[in-house]
C-alpha cells in the first residue's frame, strides 16, 4: 500500500525540510500581502525579487538559491508566458505558481515524480486524485 505525504504522522512531519519560496512580481499590495502570508510560516524561507530587475536576474537568482517554489505575479495573460517552462527546464524539481490578477486564478506548473506500488496508484493519478503517493526515499514532501 502506498504512503501519502498527507498521511504521515505528526512526529515525522517535524523533520520536513524548510522550503525556499521565491516571489517574483510587482512591488504592490498583492506582492506584499503574499510575502506577509508566507513569512508567517516558520517552515518557509521567503525571497522577494521585484520584476523590474528582469527575467535574466530572476534566472540567476533561481540558479543560485535553488528554491523549491517560485511564485510569479501576472497582470495580463501575455506577460512572461514562457517563463514558467524556462524555470522548470533549469531546475526539474521546481514548482512554479502563477498568480493571475485578471481572473483571480492560480496556475501550478511542475514536474512531478511519483512512486507506484500498485496499479491503483496509476489509476488515481490518471483520474486526478489529489493524493499522490509519497516516495519514502525523497528528502522532502
Amino acid at each position: 500500500m502506498a504512503m501519502y505525504a498527507c498521511e504521515l504522522p505528526p512526529a515525522q512531519l517535524k523533520y520536513v525540510i524548510r522550503k525556499i519560496v521565491l516571489l517574483w512580481g510587482h512591488e504592490d499590495l498583492l506582492g506584499f500581502s503574499v510575502e506577509f502570508l508566507l513569512n508567517h510560516h516558520k517552515e518557509l524561507d521567503v525571497i522577494r525579487v521585484a520584476d523590474d530587475q528582469g527575467t535574466d536576474t530572476l534566472l540567476q537568482i533561481v540558479e543560485k538559491t535553488r528554491p523549491h517554489i517560485v511564485i510569479l505575479q501576472q497582470n495580463n495573460d501575455a506577460e512572461n508566458i514562457d517563463l514558467p517552462y524556462l524555470l522548470i527546464s533549469k531546475q526539474q524539481s521546481l514548482k512554479v505558481i502563477i498568480v493571475n490578477l485578471l481572473n483571480n486564478s492560480v496556475e501550478i506548473i511542475n514536474k512531478q515524480q511519483v512512486c507506484l506500488s500498485e496499479s491503483a496508484d496509476l489509476l488515481s493519478i490518471v483520474e486526478g486524485c489529489p493524493r499522490l503517493p509519497y516516495c519514502a526515499e525523497d528528502a522532502e514532501i
